[in-house]
């Protein structure tokens, strides 16, 4: 406990979790996912759904980004005296 700085408390507890799992018990599993042979159908619905309204946030607000992108792309070719010098964005989406 002295030798690594740290309390009895977490020392209590690592020792715990080797004696009930072994050395498997100790492995830091934070951020990482059951595989997906182990859920069930529900868990595995929820899953599915969080993943989808991830992805409709991603789309969203790339969505908002390049409208305010062409916003800005049309503002500055309407003040701008000499439209030589405007290249059009090439990655705008056609419509």
């Amino acid at each position: 406990m002295k030798h690594f700085g740290v309390s009895y408390g977490q020392v209590y507890s690592w020792v715990k979790k080797f004696r009930e799992s072994g050395e498997e018990g100790l492995t830091d599993r934070r951020g990482q996912r059951k595989p997906e042979s182990t859920l069930d159908e529900n868990e595995r619905l929820k899953l599915e759904n969080k993943e989808s309204k991830a992805r409709i946030d991603y789309l969203e607000t790339k969505i908002a980004l390049l409208k305010k992108l062409q916003d800005v792309e049309r503002r500055s070719a309407g003040n701008d005296t000499d439209s030589t010098n405007i290249l059009p964005f090439t990655n705008s989406p056609k419509k």
